[in-house]
């Protein structure tokens, strides 16, 4: 597996502090089904944490307008850690707190209507962190045809 800096167009994970710097992803997987006018897309991102330093990633994964997550999770030494859905402020209260504690912590925000991000703090030095994220996606339908 190879890494890469470069993540226009899918799933990124930037280093807050970092000067634009981003983990290296080292694979990708994208699996999709289609019923209709809907798709159902899984995808599983692998990054790691190849400095000295514990640090906070922001991760970033852009969605057409009319797309929902419906799952997220990452799987970090060993432990799988789900979304859970919480109001907006008890959240980042939550995920604050946690940093502040040198604790492992994510917090899954939609920033924009098309963009979703997730914080990680605490990430060690060596780490891999595996991204997995299901949505589903209206598909359109364009002059006689559904184009995904």
């Amino acid at each position: 597996m190879g890494g890469s800096s470069n993540t226009s167009g899918g799933g990124g994970m930037k280093v807050v502090g970092g000067s634009g710097t981003y983990l290296p992803l080292y694979h990708t997987k994208v699996d999709a089904s289609v019923t209709g006018p809907l798709a159902e897309v899984s995808v599983v991102q692998v990054f790691k944490n190849n400095t000295k330093d514990k640090l906070e990633a922001v991760y970033s994964f852009p969605l057409s307008q009319d797309g929902a997550v419906f799952s997220f999770e990452f799987h970090i030494d060993k432990r799988i850690v789900k979304g859970v859905i919480k109001e907006k402020e008890e959240a980042k209260a939550d995920y604050a707190k946690a940093k502040e504690q040198g604790i492992t912590a994510s917090l899954l925000d939609q920033e924009k209507e098309n963009l979703f991000t997730m914080s990680l703090a605490n990430i060690k030095p060596g780490e891999m962190i595996e991204v997995h994220m299901r949505y589903q996606e209206k598909i359109p339908y364009d002059d006689g045809e559904f184009r995904f």
